[in-house]
This record gives C-alpha cells, sequence and structure tokens, in this order.
C-alpha cells in the first residue's frame, strides 16, 4: 500500500510539472504593438471613400517607413524623406510604446526621380500630401498586425495609411 501511495504521490508531481510547462500563455492583444525597429511598407493610401487606395503592385520602389524614437526615414516611391517626429498619449508627449498620436515635427522629401509619372507619381503625391510637416496621425495596429496611420482631422473619413512589416 505504501508503494501505491508512493507512486501516486510521485506520478501527482510529475504531472504537476508537465502541467506547468504546458501551461497557455497569458492572452495577447491583437496586433504587434511594436512599431520602432521595423520596415514598414505602404500598402494603402485612403484619400477618400470613393478614390482608389491600394498602393499599386506594378510599382519598382514601393513607398516604405522606418520610425525610430524621435525621427523617421521612408521612401514615397519616388523620393526618399526624413524627419523628426514625436509622440503623444492623449495630450501628454510620451514615447512611442504608449502613444496613440505621431506628430510629423519636420519633414523634407529629396528631389523626385525624373521617370515619377503614372502610379508611382500618384503614389509619391499622395504620400507628400498626407506625410507633411505639422500632420497629425492616430496610431493603430490592426488585427492583422498592419499599422494603420490616420490622418487626425474633423472629416468623417480621414486620410490614412494602412502598412504591412517587411
Amino acid at each position: 500500500m505504501r508503494k501505491l501511495l508512493l507512486s501516486v504521490a510521485a506520478g501527482a508531481m510529475l504531472g504537476c510539472a508537465a502541467c506547468g510547462s504546458n501551461a497557455p500563455e497569458a492572452p495577447q492583444a491583437p496586433g504587434d504593438d511594436r512599431i520602432v525597429g521595423k520596415d514598414w511598407q505602404v500598402v494603402s493610401i485612403y484619400t477618400a471613400p470613393d478614390a482608389a487606395s491600394t498602393v499599386p503592385e506594378s510599382l519598382v520602389d514601393v513607398p516604405q517607413i522606418s520610425f525610430g524614437e524621435s525621427s523617421l526615414v521612408g521612401s514615397s516611391g519616388c523620393a526618399q524623406f526624413r524627419g523628426h517626429v514625436s509622440y503623444h498619449g492623449g495630450e501628454e508627449r510620451t514615447n512611442i510604446r504608449e502613444a496613440d498620436t505621431l506628430r510629423l515635427d519636420e519633414i523634407v522629401y529629396d528631389t523626385p526621380k525624373e521617370d515619377c509619372e503614372g502610379a508611382a507619381g500618384w503614389t509619391d503625391g499622395h504620400m507628400r500630401n498626407l506625410m507633411a510637416t505639422g500632420h497629425e496621425f492616430s496610431i493603430r495596429m490592426n488585427p492583422n498586425n498592419q499599422l494603420v496611420l490616420t490622418l487626425r482631422t474633423d472629416a468623417i473619413d480621414s486620410p490614412a495609411l494602412r502598412m504591412v512589416s517587411l
């Protein structure tokens, strides 16, 4: 009987150890909340509800952005750009991990390529209009791990950029 009790106790301890190692992890929020340290490719540029929004797949140079703690660099597809940004949570300035708003404090574009026309010109023009000094964006990660920057305006359908990480 004693051997039976010892084996039941040993089995319970082994079972408990196994349960601990296979325990489910805490639920994760949908989307990836890390913005810094990734290269983001712009896949959609929303300007108006009835306007085309998908960045054409035919582009050789696709628009992309990389965010830092206080800066960003990127390409409109036709020109490189760089800028200074600040992050805000409500009305308070904060770090990127706690922010719900991104402000473009300064952004500078290089001269566009000579062949910046057609789909590339369309993309470049919309990027320049949205990514401009003084513009503020709401920051949101959607459930598909896509970063969505929505221009803060009074419009019902505010312009936005949707990006995927590379």
